[in-house]
């Protein structure tokens, strides 16, 4: 199990600061508004105001831009959080101006509503910036540390009490945003384990389990997705169907262990000659095995099905070294015989006509008495050319 992270550092994290802000944001803006016209009922000056709103506004629109940006590019790197925590801080700060730029126009009662938006804003906060705690604290310190420095200095008893009361919010909506960050970082820590296992989940559920080798579900999966895809982008692709010829007698003779062995290498052995990212091989069931060869040419199919033939049981990938002549015997009965079609970007081939004409091309290879390479190209199909 692997260790916890701090809750920023989940993607989810990020998404979720930078998600909530974009939104909360606006919020700045009509709260903001409203208090600038209660502000103005009282008769503070309306140019102190219109200074005031402006600033909010403009933090605020440079914050949705910021927001918006790094969630459009998924930029979550330490700079832009970095950022992220000063574009608070300074939005925290510019809501206390409002409070030292009132106090010579209100009453003590209406700057006590003033600290009381002030404190909504920071509590709403605690879900916001919660997930990141620096950003929290910017925003929170920077709108009430100014006011409790100003309400101790001035060395009255209800000035004094009035800071103590704040900073005990100060502390307390410290304490909330702490737990509700702890609580995201379990709840995105569960998200990615959960995302590891269905990821380990889909790999097994398209896995055959004795080779490794993609099985036949994803084989179905894989070629009817692949070609839709050869239709839009007009992209050749080649389908390869493989079978072990005299499987059976490995066995009769040497036993089922040795030959899901067999099996392992032969897997192995495929891997060494699609080596491409393009190429895809799959285990269909007992011995037969497909190779899917997508973005290619026929020429290259084609090296890529005679290596596979030439070079069967020549490979030192096999360590198995024969015992005795009834071993030596068997495995040389041991072949392969394969099946190859050419589908070409401009094909009208169904999907079920390729199943079919590369079944044909493996069983013509088995009735040519094994060992054999059979291959065929669509558009010669098509055009009735022999192939």
């Amino acid at each position: 199990m692997p260790a916890e992270k701090s809750a920023i550092r989940y993607k989810e994290g990020k998404q979720s600061l930078f998600e909530s802000t974009y939104t909360a944001a606006r919020f700045n803006i009509v709260l903001s508004t409203f208090l600038g016209l209660g502000l103005l009922y009282n008769q503070v000056p309306l140019n102190i105001i219109l200074t005031w709103l402006s600033a909010i506004y403009a933090l605020s629109v440079v914050r949705m831009l910021h927001c918006s940006y790094v969630l459009k590019n998924e930029i979550y790197d330490d700079f832009h959080l970095g950022l992220f925590v000063i574009l608070t801080g300074l939005l925290g700060f510019t809501w206390s101006a409002i409070y030292f730029a009132s106090i010579e126009f209100v009453t003590k009662g209406e700057l006590y509503l003033i600290l009381v938006v002030c404190a909504g804003m920071v509590s709403g906060a605690t879900a916001t910036l919660g997930v990141y705690l620096p950003a929290f604290m910017a925003y929170a310190l920077s709108m009430f540390l100014p006011v409790i420095i100003y309400n101790y200095s001035l060395w009255d008893v209800n000035g004094a009490i009035f800071a103590t009361i704040c900073l005990c919010f100060i502390l307390g909506v410290t304490a909330v945003a702490k737990s509700h960050r702890k609580l995201l970082k379990n709840l995105f820590f569960l998200t990615e384990q959960n995302k590891i296992l269905l990821e380990k989940f889909e790999l097994l559920s398209i896995t055959d389990p004795l080779t490794g080798l993609f099985n036949r579900r994803h084989f179905n999966e894989v070629l009817n997705t692949e070609y839709s895809k050869r239709k839009r982008e007009q992209d050749s692709m080649a389908l390869i169907l493989i079978d072990i010829d005299n499987f059976k007698l490995i066995n009769d003779n040497f036993g089922h262990p040795f030959g899901d062995l067999f099996l392992e290498y032969l897997a192995k052995y495929l891997r060494y000659h699609a080596k491409r990212n393009n190429d895809l091989i799959f285990r269909l069931g007992g011995d037969e095995f497909a190779l899917l060869l997508l973005n290619t040419t026929e020429k290259t199919a084609k090296g890529i099905c005679n290596r596979i033939n030439g070079e069967f049981l020549k490979e030192p990938i096999f360590e198995y070294q024969p015992k005795d002549e009834l071993h030596e015997k068997i495995m040389k009965q041991i072949s392969l015989s394969i099946g190859m079609l050419y589908i070409p970007a401009d094909s009208a081939i169904t999907i079920d006509e390729i199943n079919e004409k590369a079944d044909h091309l493996l069983y013509q290879s088995k009735n040519d008495g094994k060992n054999q390479f059979n291959f065929s190209n669509c558009i010669d199909d098509e055009n009735g050319l022999p192939v």
